[in-house]
């Protein structure tokens, strides 16, 4: 897969020349010896591949703590009624991407 990119270049006529810049695939990327690879060329590369998640939806929730009621309690609940949660108050909260716990803070 090779994808082209138009840049513009200024030339010393005034005028603007359309330059086609090809970004390396990952294979072509990887066969280089390290010395043989330009930065310009792994930073086409990073911001292709990212252009490909960046759309991508995920489901961000934060937990503040648990607890568990009967269905009898449930139907008890008034507006402004107290929950009492396993966690205590100044415990970190965790943070939930996709179901999976990211990060705690």
């Amino acid at each position: 897969m090779s994808d082209e990119k138009t840049e513009n270049n200024a030339s010393g006529s005034g005028g603007n020349k359309k330059e086609k810049q090809r970004i390396m695939t990952e294979e072509e990327l990887l066969a280089k010896e390290p010395g043989e690879i330009k930065e310009e060329d792994v930073k086409r590369f990073i911001t292709q591949e990212m252009d490909l998640i960046l759309d991508i939806p995920l489901e961000v929730s934060t937990e503040l703590g648990r607890t568990e009621l009967t269905i009898q309690d449930i139907i008890g609940l008034d507006e402004g009624s107290v929950l009492e949660l396993e966690k205590l108050v100044g415990e970190p909260m965790e943070i939930l991407i996709n179901g999976l716990m990211t990060a705690r803070g």
